[in-house]
């Protein structure tokens, strides 16, 4: 009988513990089928903010004033339902997109900032040959090749032709590479740029050979010059430089933010172990070739900035880096540039990550 009883009471403890098992795993598929709810409306949520963005971007002008004018207030009712509210942030524009649904709503934050030319730090119509680069940014040509020793590009290769190397050349790309069916086109009227000199400009008078030491500038921050034109001494130069000719680049460098416009081609030149760094902001632009003219044991050039051409591009030990500022700086220069065929927006996301 006694025996009876124990087994009685061990039934009974089991059953308990069962049943209290029972209402906590019961508690527990309901508690995770609520919390399951409200991170799939959260979800939900995030979504139709992000579709808000993606809604506005979609809308953002392409050209630096309109982009810059451009506000309001998009609101969707219907689903994916969001409301979105365009803000400026610098140099940018805040966009702050809220998410709707069931009564809940969720917020989310996002910089955009245009890239006027596209990320691009080396662009040419014709052929672009590399040796021994490092470039931070993207690279747009017709070939693309690399040449003798190792290259690095931090960015995307867009090519309308082949990417290929030659002399034993190699490279590592950390992006992606990309055909296109055509480079697009970089084109200044230089008889257009020669028309807007005035009185703010400084002339170069004289021969048509000109050596950038000897020019009377004056203080000024645009100069033109109406024939070929070397540049020897380190460059100390805040502005624009016009030339209507050629232009030889072997200084030892410049720490200035300069932007230089040649109708001919550009030639760096120097070399022997002679240290060239442009640690500025450099943008140059040729109507015809820029070319690595320099001899013996060239330096690594590092410079800041965008090299264009609309002819080909040869350059060997260069570290390049993407800078665009001098684009927006100089807007009544590039104002000639159809750089709608080229521009991006950049997104930073500030109150959440996209999920992708």
């Amino acid at each position: 009988m006694k025996d009876k009883g124990i087994a009685l009471v061990i039934v009974l403890m089991v059953v308990a513990v069962f049943s209290v098992l029972g209402v906590t795993l019961l508690n527990m598929t309901l508690l995770d089928k609520k919390i399951g709810r409200h991170v799939a409306l959260y979800d939900q949520l995030y979504y139709y903010a992000e579709s808000g963005v993606e809604a506005v971007v979609a809308e953002l002008p392409r050209e630096w004033q309109p982009f810059l004018s451009f506000s309001g207030v998009i609101e969707r009712l219907e689903e994916p339902s969001f409301r979105v509210e365009m803000l400026p942030f610098e140099n940018g524009k805040l966009i702050r997109s809220v998410g709707m649904a069931k009564g809940k709503s969720r917020m989310i934050e996002v910089v955009a900032r245009m890239s006027l030319f596209g990320g691009q730090v080396l662009f040419s119509c014709g052929d672009i040959r590399l040796d021994s680069v490092e470039v931070t940014g993207n690279v747009r040509g017709n070939d693309v090749v690399f040449r003798y020793g190792e290259s690095t590009v931090r960015g995307r290769i867009l090519h309308a032709g082949e990417v290929k190397t030659e002399g034993g050349g190699r490279y590592r790309l950390l992006g992606r590479s990309c055909a296109i069916d055509d480079t697009g086109d970089v084109m200044f009227d230089f008889d257009l740029l020669e028309e807007m000199v005035d009185e703010g400009w400084c002339v170069a008078e004289g021969e048509k050979q000109y050596e950038w030491g000897e020019l009377d500038r004056d203080g000024c921050g645009k100069v033109f010059v109406p024939g070929d034109l070397t540049i020897s001494d380190f460059l100390k130069f805040d502005g624009i430089i016009v030339v209507r000719g050629n232009v030889d680049l072997s200084c030892a460098g410049t720490e200035s933010r300069v932007v230089i416009l040649a109708e001919g081609d550009i030639k760096f030149r120097g070399g022997g172990g002679l240290v060239q760094q442009y640690n500025g902001n450099t943008v140059l632009y040729s109507g015809g070739d820029i070319l690595d003219r320099r001899v013996g044991i060239k330096p690594q050039l590092m410079m800041n900035g965008i090299i264009m051409a609309r002819g080909d591009i040869e350059l060997g030990n260069f570290a390049l880096a993407c800078n665009e500022e001098l684009l927006f700086e100089h807007e009544e220069i590039f104002a000639q540039v159809d750089f709608t065929q080229f521009s991006c927006f950049l997104l930073e996301w500030l109150s959440v990550s996209p999920r992708r």
